[in-house]
């Protein structure tokens, strides 16, 4: 009992000291429950974004699919790969893609954004079977159109069904 009393009063006469290790110590719980929180959903994002069946293959040293580049015979030796999956067509389901960035200015606030764009190929659709052409339809090969997502067509009026978008010193018409 003496020893409690002791202490409690120690703590009374040092009340700065006190409250500063409190709040210190109150400061590494909040840092600690961020870090949890921030890598709980980064978790929850990236688990429900991929497809285990599928592969992004990237050039050796690149840290993103934009900085890759594969040549088209390093592509074709990776399709030819027993391990990739043939379609019904006896076809591999591999799709060559190109990645860039694309910006557009945000209907709200008219702020810019950063985008990902995803040159490909009809095959897509193959090796993606969850993507949906919602509204218009697909893409001419060799033509200037794209489709974009329903949710990039809401937050961007450049983006909507029918628009222009401007990058690559070409004009591309959105279908879908």
């Amino acid at each position: 009992m003496l020893w409690s009393v002791y202490s409690l009063r120690n703590l009374w006469a040092r009340r700065v000291t006190t409250l500063l290790t409190l709040l210190g110590l109150g400061l590494v719980v909040f840092v600690f429950v961020a870090i949890l929180m921030l890598a709980h959903g980064l978790e929850r994002t990236m688990g429900r974004t991929g497809d285990p069946a599928n592969a992004i293959v990237m050039s050796k040293g690149a840290l993103s699919e934009i900085e890759s580049s594969l040549s088209r015979d390093q592509a074709g030796v990776l399709a030819a790969q027993p391990e990739v999956v043939t379609l019904a067509d006896h076809q591999a389901a591999a799709v060559r893609e190109i990645a860039l960035q694309l910006t557009l200015r945000k209907q709200e606030g008219g702020s810019l954004a950063s985008l990902s764009l995803r040159g490909s190929s009809p095959d897509a659709f193959a090796v993606r079977p969850l993507v949906r052409i919602v509204q218009g339809r697909l893409w001419q090969p060799g033509t200037t159109e794209v489709i974009v997502g329903t949710q990039v067509a809401k937050q961007f009026p450049e983006a909507r069904l029918s628009q222009m978008l401007r990058f690559g010193r070409r004009e591309w018409t959105v279908v879908g």
